[in-house]
């Protein structure tokens, strides 16, 4: 399912009960952050989640995630995890944390694009990855005819790979 809702950008994906302090994640999710699927699947304290991420990286991400909690944000960082293989590799995080009716936060889904094992490493991207980091940074601008165009090139993207996909 995740391929044809998020078709070559998305690497992976994740919920976290903020309340209860349990995060869940695909196997995928998990394993960058250094977790088991098991462990992703059961649910784990957010901190566990947070181990796995670059120790030059971890605090600015933990303030980050701290506001986007606190003020419901959106939430979009690029930073460094340490994965399961013992790889380090780059990635983009992407979430909002919603409130319940009292104004406490309670739900905190979000997503990972997996950007390679250094700044600027092309090879792990295709053409719908890069579309997706650029959709990104044209949420960070503001600039509403900038996200427009993403908007309709990722369209574009996602209409001509599915008609490629289609046997002949």
């Amino acid at each position: 399912m995740r391929a044809t809702v998020f078709p070559t950008m998305v690497s992976g994906c994740w919920g976290w009960e903020v309340k209860k302090d349990r995060c869940f994640a695909d196997p995928i999710t998990a394993s960058y952050f250094g977790l088991t699927p098991t462990e992703g699947a059961m649910g784990l304290p957010v901190k566990r989640y947070l181990a796995g991420i670059h120790t030059e990286d971890r605090e600015r991400v933990e303030q980050r995630i701290a506001e986007a909690v606190h003020d419901g944000s959106a939430f979009c960082e690029e930073y460094r995890v340490n994965t399961l293989g013992g790889e380090t590799r780059y990635i983009t995080a992407s979430g909002r944390c919603f409130h319940d009716a009292t104004g406490e936060p309670e739900f905190y889904p979000g997503y990972i694009v997996d950007l390679g094992c250094q700044p600027g490493d092309e090879t792990a991207f295709d053409m719908g990855g890069m579309i997706a980091l650029a959709k990104l940074g044209a949420r960070r601008s503001g600039n509403p005819f900038l996200q427009y165009l993403l908007e309709m090139a990722d369209l574009e993207y996602t209409s001509t790979m599915r008609r490629r996909e289609k046997p002949m």
